[in-house]
């Protein structure tokens, strides 16, 4: 398995029109979202492949959905 995503630093940056308590509550967002990913990519590689495809199927797209989700909201809160 991969190593495990981390979240990138909170930047100690003051953006004009938003308060520190909403750029906290805005990383805390993203750094559930990495946690949420990582939790995906161990289900996702703990899926075992010797089953028949019909169920692993099923499961496999839900967690492919929820991950690109994931990863979506997470390249959003880096930019």
């Amino acid at each position: 398995m991969t190593e495990p995503l981390s979240p990138q630093p909170l930047p100690a940056l003051a953006l004009e029109g938003l308060s520190q308590r909403t750029l906290e509550e805005h990383y805390k967002l993203y750094r559930e979202y990495v946690n949420r990913a990582n939790e995906l990519r161990v289900r996702l590689a703990a899926l075992d492949r010797a089953t028949p495809p019909a169920p692993l199927s099923r499961d496999l797209g839900q967690i492919l959905a929820d991950l690109t989700g994931t990863l979506n909201a997470i390249r959003n809160h880096e930019l």
